[in-house]
């Protein structure tokens, strides 16, 4: 290692943009409300990132050498770029009426809410940390990757709005879930977020949807569309 483990545990990812910042003041959104409650979730300590930055690199070995590399590329460059138009690329492979317009918002509305989380915590990305560790974890070229890393943002829309689609399609909800999970995977494998990142953020989705202001504005039979 460059730098001794107290250097490590005190390591952050750095400050937002402005435009970030100007996002942050967005207080509409019910989500805002149920920040606080998770700000107790310290994510994996120094030793515990450390194997999750050898686990990333293997992951990324194993895709890259791949024989569907070249899919799996175009997936997961597709989801950092646009991830509520891979979400409804999916959704309707099932079958499913996409509410565009009304999903939109309700992704636009969780954003506020993922900041203020990111800013909290003010994780290193992996790239970040592994600079200081000499792991030489080489992420693949991002235009999304620009905020600390948890939670993951992608991956909590991703389920957060599965959910949602879920909850007005219940027999399609195990193959709604496999699309979270999958958009969650692709930050992975883009070397831009660790695994708890997206265990993190699967966390807030499932406590989320157990609060009865969330429930009543986004799980209700009359709300979609």
């Amino acid at each position: 290692m460059k730098q001794n483990k107290t250097f490590l545990e005190n390591l952050k990812y750095g400050n937002l943009t402005f435009e970030q910042e100007e996002e942050l003041k967005i207080n509409e959104s019910a989500f805002n409300k149920y920040v606080d409650i998770f700000k107790n979730e310290p994510y994996p300590n120094v030793d515990e990132t450390i194997t999750e930055i050898d686990n990333l690199k293997s992951l990324i070995n194993s895709k890259t050498e791949s024989e569907n590399w070249n899919e799996v590329k175009n997936l997961i460059n597709h989801v950092d770029s646009k991830s509520f138009d891979v979400i409804e690329m999916y959704v309707k492979e099932l079958g499913i009426d996409f509410k565009s317009d009304y999903l939109k918002k309700v992704q636009i509305k969780l954003t506020p809410f993922i900041l203020s989380l990111k800013k909290y915590y003010n994780r290193p990305r992996p790239y970040q940390f592994s600079y200081y560790t000499n792991q030489n974890l080489h992420p693949f070229k991002s235009k999304t990757a620009h905020t600390p890393s948890y939670p993951s943002g992608h991956a909590l829309q991703g389920y957060f709005l599965c959910k949602v689609i879920a909850f007005h399609n219940p027999d399609k909800k195990n193959e709604l879930m496999e699309i979270a999970d999958t958009i969650a995977k692709t930050r992975e494998v883009l070397g831009v977020h660790y695994k708890s990142d997206n265990l993190f953020s699967k966390y807030i989705v499932d406590e989320l949807v157990k609060v009865k202001e969330i429930k009543d504005i986004y799980f209700n039979p009359k709300k979609l569309g």
